[in-house]
């Protein structure tokens, strides 16, 4: 996983933060945006991780990843 810094964009006029990480399986990428809370967790690059309730977004031929306000992150130990 990689990550970007934390910015902030505006939402129907609140200020809301995001963080995009690139999340990488099998050699595969995709890019994902965290939402609100998620971009507090302790994801880090490197780790392996599940994820639930994300919703798939497509955009000039990309397909990218969102958190929602019922997504979970959590980090797999190995």
């Amino acid at each position: 996983m990689q990550e970007e810094a934390i910015r902030t964009v505006k939402v129907r006029d609140e200020e809301v933060s995001i963080k995009v990480i690139t999340l990488e399986a099998n050699s595969q990428k995709a890019k994902m945006t965290l939402w609100r809370e998620s971009v507090s967790s302790t994801v880090r690059p490197g780790d392996y991780i599940t994820i639930t309730d994300v919703v798939t977004n497509h955009y000039k031929g990309e397909t990218t990843l969102s958190t929602t306000s019922r997504s979970t992150l959590k980090v797999i130990l190995i």
